[in-house]
């Protein structure tokens, strides 16, 4: 770029000469090559002749030129000197330039163009130059004129304003007050007019920064604890540049918090004959200022405590045993911590010290005894407030805190010190049986050394006739016939109250036909009084008791009155063999029938099978036995023995039993074929005698006859073709040579038992085409065992043919899922396990074997051999079985146990497994393979009163492998057959004159006992009479108690004998006894002189 030149003004040589005449520029710093000027010197001469001397034109006055960008080497500054000469303008010339002083940053060419040589900066100190510009002639150097030029180097922004630091750092105090200095940032810039200014980001709140000085000045008030440093971003412009530098503030702490407890209260209990220990532990300071020490510190009570001043453990210092409960529970400690801050502060806290007594001495009931009175059934909130508090006393212990316990009655408890019945309940002499309570109990102080004192409380509770009698007619609850007379039951009474004995018993609906005895409540009918049939007697009774104010129950006892049963049915034929054909259905068996003498209900009669099987039934109103469903011939069922009971409907039925026995009666059945049919194919020629099938026919009659021959089944065929035959194993063959390559042949197999009755099945069997497989043998006969191992090949088909052959079962009678055959081997094998009771003895197949020219068949009978893997089980279970003592029958079958086992040819054997009584044995009835009978016999009798009543019998039946046992329940029944025994041979006793009348005391009683257990509570006492006797005793008939009936006078009789007797449940069973009792005497009589008047003589003077 060219800058404007100096050529306006025109100077003298002699100007030009002067070193003081100059061009004035002003260029832009920092470029090496910029363009200065171009000062122009026409020196242009004649040719030849000598040239004139070179004027430069008057030079311009000095410029400041600014340019947009900063010059660099070789750029143009923008003026051009020129210069003038006497020639003319159009001669040519040539001009030399040549730049003197400082030309190391300028240069100038031919054309008087100045330029930068190298990059000038401003702020590297020198901003103008002077440069002398010396023009000579190129043809005559001596030809020369000079020209000062001065440059002035005028500054631009062109330079980055910076910070001094990248990072400034500064600190301030916390809390100081908001615009306090924290610190200055500056800049600098090296251009010279620059003017910065600062700001940092503007969402800083904390602080100010003044954007003329850089100066950093708060703007909130700090807390160390909270935040102890903050960094944040300043900037600096010069209006075009910028720069960025940080700012690290650090907050310096000051001690502006005092020490704080970790508590405000502190509490600690200690007993009060504690000595020197550690009390707490947990007491302790914080402060929230850095580097702050805490120290602890007590403001009281340090005669007593102290504290650890670095650690705050709270100690005791009781030397002395200064502590008493007693004079001061609590000590309350001012606690200080304080830190090391200058100035230092500190903190407050409270430490209750609680003393807790040490028990040392015991409670102490006020009385070793206290009484009490109450009445029973009711409710007192305090038993002790009858007769004055329970109280025990405790130095160390308030009276609240003592605890109060009943050791012996749980019926009893404390609520404080106040004595309860539990639940609120109340006293119930009648149920306790006594008036008199004596309580043990204790008070305890609850101390460690489970301190406590005894007492005792005897509650005396009063009895009160609070329970009206319990009238019991348990004994009258049965019918009676209509001819009864006399006693028929006892009323007995009960009574809760306590020694409440006796009742009255008394009638108020009688119907004129019954009565009772007031004083024993024996229910009666009075003689001569006929009582109406099938009629109900409603009786009203009253009982009382003798209580004050006495008290009464009713009752109505129901007397129904039947005909008398004196007859039991009888059956016209009481055993009965009947012959019953199988298959038979439905059919009628028998009708067993049977008489009762008796009227009415008690002359009907209904039937009921009691054994037997759920394959018969009987009619209950006509005794016709009937099927409930086909019976089989079989080896288990070809017998039944029915029982059944005819029992008419009197109120006390009465009954009989009879006896069915019923013979199964085979009927010949045709032999049933257990082949699978199918197409047999031969391959011609067949040679003769050729086994080309088998058949099997069965037939299963001897299982009901017992005769093996009837399981006999002989074959025979026809054959119209004559070309096969059969033997007596059912084996098909040929009867003949056979050539013809195409035929069918129809054969019939004829299946005949040895009654002559057959059945029969048609075969098919044709010829295959040449090349077809050939199946050989054609019958494959296999014998395994049930447990034959799965997985294993059991046998294999083997076939010949054209090209490949593969085999495949096409029929199968059963199990299909146990077999498989090898598509391509023909081998068998067994999928599964077999059992052979549960899938069959036998399994016949048919197995195909295929090829591209056609396919056969053969026949595969698979033979499943008995394992004996099946434990034998009994049937008909549970058993149970009753058993009247004394009934002693040696052979007699008492009950038949029936067992079956699954397993083929198995005896079963059976046992008795606990035989400790030795009492019974089990005898085999039938021993049939797989399944038996055993009849369980007695071997000697049993008696109820010393064998036990309830017997568990453990039998067990065995194949000789495995076993197994069930229980059979055996219930002795117990039968009168012991007579009533009185404890004592006879009995005596000594009563009072004065005794009052009724029940003695203490009690009288005359006991016996019986070994039969149905004359349980059934004996009855009775006083014999003997001549006339009259006794003021009477008994009680089912206690056998003595009590007086009448008053007693020793001075009339003081010695009395009678007899009593008891008798059980039987009228017959009766014993009896003596019993003497002795008249004691008491004072009951005055003295009587023996004569009211006595008249003596007596002579003066006499001495006596």
């Amino acid at each position: 770029m060219k800058l404007m030149t100096c050529s306006e003004e025109n100077y003298s040589s002699s100007d030009a000469n002067d070193d003081e005449t100059r061009f004035g520029h002003t260029f832009t710093k920092g470029k090496t090559s910029a363009y200065v000027n171009n000062f122009l010197a026409p020196m242009c001469l004649p040719f030849g002749l000598k040239s004139a001397p070179q004027v430069f034109t008057k030079c311009t006055k000095p410029l400041n030129v600014f340019p947009q960008n900063s010059r660099s080497s070789g750029s143009n500054l923008h003026r051009r000197l020129s210069v003038d000469s006497t020639f003319q303008a159009q001669e040519m010339c040539t001009k030399v330039l040549k730049v003197f002083q400082q030309a190391g940053f300028f240069k100038i060419n031919s054309d008087g163009e100045v330029t930068l040589n190298q990059t000038i900066d401003y702020e590297d100190g020198e901003h103008s130059f002077i440069l002398t510009v010396k023009a000579t002639d190129r043809n005559d150097s001596s030809l020369t004129s000079t020209c000062k030029v001065m440059i002035s180097l005028k500054d631009v922004n062109d330079e980055k304003p910076k910070f001094q630091q990248r990072v400034y750092k500064f600190s301030v105090g916390e809390n100081q007050a908001v615009g306090t200095e924290v610190g200055e940032v500056r800049a600098v810039d090296k251009d010279s007019d620059s003017v910065l200014q600062y700001s940092m980001d503007p969402g800083n709140e904390n602080f100010c920064l003044n954007s003329t000085s850089g100066i950093i000045t708060t703007n909130t008030i700090f807390d160390f604890e909270n935040t102890t440093s903050y960094n944040f971003t300043v900037s600096v412009s010069d209006g075009n540049q910028s720069d960025v530098a940080t700012v690290s503030v650090e907050i310096r702490d000051m001690n502006d918090n005092a020490p704080v407890f970790n508590a405000s209260v502190y509490k600690a209990y200690i007993p009060e004959n504690s000595t020197n220990k550690t009390i707490l532990r947990n007491i302790s300071a914080s402060d929230r200022d850095e580097g702050q020490t805490v120290t602890y510190a007590l403001k009281n009570k340090r005669e007593l405590f102290s504290i650890d001043k670095t650690t705050g453990v709270l100690f005791l210092k009781n030397d002395h045993n200064t502590l008493d409960y007693e004079r001061q529970q609590t000590y309350v400690l001012q606690l200080i911590a304080k830190d090391d801050g200058q100035p230092p502060l500190s903190g407050e806290a409270t430490v209750e010290v609680h003393l807790t007594n040490v028990d040392d001495t015991c409670p102490v009931f006020s009385s070793s005894l206290y009484t009490v009175a109450i009445k029973e059934n009711k409710t007192y909130n305090d038993i002790l407030q009858v007769s004055g508090q329970v109280s025990a006393q405790d130095k160390d212990t308030p009276p609240y805190k003592l605890v109060y316990q009943v050791k012996n009655n749980e019926k009893f408890t404390f609520n404080g010190n106040k004595l309860v019945l539990e639940n609120q309940t109340t006293l119930d002499v009648d149920n306790d049986q006594s008036t008199d309570i004596n309580l043990t109990v204790t008070v305890t102080d609850n101390s460690i050394r489970s301190c406590n004192s005894t007492s005792v409380i005897r509650i005396t509770v009063e009895n009160i006739n609070d329970n009206p009698p319990v009238i019991n007619t348990s004994s009258c609850l049965y019918p009676i016939a209509q001819n009864s007379s006399g006693p028929l039951c006892s009323v007995s009474a009960t009574d809760a109250d306590l020694n409440s004995g006796s009742f009255t018993f008394f009638l108020t609906q009688s119907y004129g036909i019954f009565s009772i005895d007031t004083d024993t409540g024996e229910l009666s009918v009075l003689p001569d009084k006929a009582l109406k049939a099938n009629f109900t007697y409603n009786v009203s009774l009253v009982v009382s008791d003798h209580g004050s104010p006495p008290l009464r129950s009713k009752a109505v006892i129901k007397i129904f009155v039947i005909a008398a049963n004196n007859f039991s049915p009888v059956f016209s034929n009481k055993t009965v063999t009947v012959d019953v054909k199988e298959h038979l259905f439905p059919h009628s068996v028998y009708n067993m029938t049977a008489t009762d003498h008796d009227n009415g209900k008690e002359g009907e009669i209904m039937y009921k099978l009691v054994e037997g099987d759920t394959a018969f039934k009987i009619n209950p109103l006509t005794g016709e036995i009937t099927l409930n469903r086909t019976l089989k011939c079989d080896r288990h069922d070809k017998h039944y023995t029915l029982k059944v009971e005819a029992k008419d409907q009197g109120f006390n039925p009465m009954s009989s039993t009879g006896t069915v026995t019923v013979n199964v009666i085979n009927v010949n059945e045709e032999p049933e074929f257990k082949d699978i049919v199918f197409d047999v194919c031969v391959n011609p020629p067949i040679k003769n005698n050729t086994s080309i099938a088998k058949v099997t026919a069965k037939d299963f009659d001897s299982k009901c006859t017992g005769n093996k021959e009837d399981d006999q089944v002989t074959y025979s065929l026809i054959d119209p073709s004559q070309n096969f035959k059969i033997n007596d194993h059912g084996e098909i063959f040929t009867a003949q040579n056979i050539a013809s390559q195409n035929f069918n042949f129809s054969l019939q197999v004829i299946a005949t038992d040895v009654h002559e009755l057959n059945s029969s099945k048609t075969y098919f069997i044709s010829s295959g085409r040449k090349g077809e497989p050939v199946i050989k043998p054609k019958v494959n006969e296999v014998n395994i065992s049930e447990n034959h191992t799965r997985n294993t090949i059991i046998t294999k088909i083997n076939a010949t043919g054209d090209g490949k052959i593969s085999y495949n079962i096409i029929k199968i009678s059963k199990l299909r899922d146990a077999f498989k055959i090898d598509s391509n081997t023909g081998e068998i094998s067994l999928l599964r396990e077999l059992d052979r009771e549960k899938d069959g003895d036998r399994i016949d197949m048919v197995i195909q074997a295929s090829n591209e020219n056609g396919n056969c068949n053969s026949q595969v009978i698979i033979h499943i051999e008995d394992v004996n893997n099946k434990s034998p089980y009994f049937t008909g279970i549970p058993y149970n079985l009753q058993i009247e003592e004394n009934s002693f029958k040696t052979h007699r079958c008492l009950l038949t146990l029936f067992a079956k086992d699954l397993d083929l040819n198995e005896k079963l054997n059976f046992s008795i497994v606990n035989a400790n009584l030795n009492v019974f044995k089990l005898s085999t009835v039938d021993g049939q393979p797989n399944q038996a009978q055993a009849c369980l016999q007695i071997n000697r009798t049993l008696d109820a009163e010393t064998d036990p009543k309830d017997i568990s019998l453990q039998v067990g039946v065995s194949d000789g492998i495995h076993s197994n046992d069930t229980e059979v329940k055996i219930t002795v029944m117990d039968i009168n057959d012991n007579l009533p025994k009185f404890n004592q041979t006879s009995y005596s006793f000594n009563v009072s004159e004065g005794v009052s009348l009724g029940g003695l005391d203490p009690p009288h009683n005359i006991s016996a006992y019986d070994r039969d257990g149905l004359d349980k509570n059934k004996l009855r006492y009775e006083i014999i009479p003997h001549d006339n006797q009259s006794l003021p005793f009477e008994l009680d008939p089912k206690t056998g108690a003595l009590s007086v009936g009448h008053k007693l006078d020793r001075e009339n009789k003081s010695f009395y004998s009678f007899e009593v007797s008891v008798q059980d449940s039987w009228k017959n069973h009766t014993a009896s006894t003596w019993v003497n009792i002795t008249v004691f005497d008491v004072n009951d009589n005055t003295p009587t002189f023996v004569n009211k008047n006595m008249i003596y003589s007596v002579s003066e003077g006499e001495y006596m």
